[in-house]
């Protein structure tokens, strides 16, 4: 399923109003309080996961990792746990959300395919994004339901008391659509680039992520650019401890979660987006460019 900038753009002008306080980070998220239990390992966290700039805190991120059983040098999405948190407070009344699959490694999850499981390719386990949440069927599919239609990550019910939701590319499925009927290779043709939080403001530190990456290396331009209504702004060159080549070769899943930029000090307040072009190496399914996920500069 396809979502156009325009409509994210829409959602956040419709949202952001609604925030639950001013550091609020976040355009789906509930009192900022998490309860979460691992199914398998035991291991659980119960914590108020916002430090005081509306961030999770280090603290909190520890702990969900510990959860997601997250390997260094990878972190739990702070966007997932604080759209978890809106489901918990909003379905739940507050009752743990217990965690059936958290984090998978690559290999993991290959190996789930090869088994014929409804795993995919690209899953957003295999970035620490997403999580299979046990939950009674009714209540599934309500939640299901709604969050497809903020189309704000993915989510997927598979009939039964399984709820799948991450905070990736927008998307949906059920059972009988969760795997591609296109059995060819996917050639990074689903890459997408994501910010770790909705709203900012002017200096900070925004992380990006290339995710739905099948495929290792490929190229990205170090000069992107910043879009503020479809107009550039001036931002510096990314990549700077590269010593030469405006193209910059991404090798593995690390670097592609080890990207940041600062925003200017000066941004006025506004929705913004961040262009990325590729360059050898790229598949022939590669867009040629693609657009980060909308945020906020307030």
């Amino acid at each position: 399923m396809k979502l156009s900038r325009r409509t994210i753009a829409l959602f956040i002008a419709v949202f952001i109003p609604c925030l639950v306080h001013a550091n609020e980070r976040f355009l789906y998220t509930g009192d900022g309080n998490l309860t979460v239990k691992n199914s398998h390992s035991g291991a659980s966290a119960s914590l108020n996961y916002r430090d005081a700039t509306g961030r999770l805190s280090p603290q909190a991120q520890a702990a969900f990792n510990k959860v997601w059983n997250v390997p260094a040098p990878f972190n739990v999405a702070p966007r997932l746990i604080s759209l978890l948190d809106y489901v918990q407070d909003k379905y739940l009344k507050g009752a743990p959300l217990v965690i059936d699959s958290g984090y998978r490694s690559p290999t993991h999850n290959e190996n789930l395919r090869k088994k014929g499981k409804l795993a995919g390719q690209t899953s957003y386990h295999i970035e620490a994004m997403a999580a299979d949440l046990g939950i009674d069927r009714k209540t599934s599919q309500k939640i299901w339901e709604e969050l497809r239609e903020f189309k704000y990550g993915g989510v997927g019910f598979y009939g039964s008391g399984e709820l799948h939701v991450d905070s990736g590319k927008p998307r949906f499925w059920d059972a009988a659509t969760a795997l591609p009927k296109d059995k060819s290779p996917p050639e990074n043709r689903n890459i997408y680039l994501n910010v770790d939080y909705d709203v900012y403001q002017s200096g900070e530190n925004v992380k990006l992520t290339f995710t739905g990456v099948s495929d290792f290396p490929f190229g990205v331009k170090r000069q992107m650019s910043l879009l503020r209504g479809g107009k550039k702004e001036k931002i510096e060159p990314l990549y700077k401890s590269v010593s030469s080549g405006d193209c910059v070769v991404i090798q593995n899943r690390t670097e592609a979660h080890g990207i940041t930029l600062q925003l200017a000090d000066d941004l006025k307040n506004g929705e913004y987006e961040i262009e990325a072009e590729f360059c050898d190496p790229k598949t022939q399914k590669m867009p040629e460019k693609i657009f980060s996920r909308v945020f906020k500069i307030d």
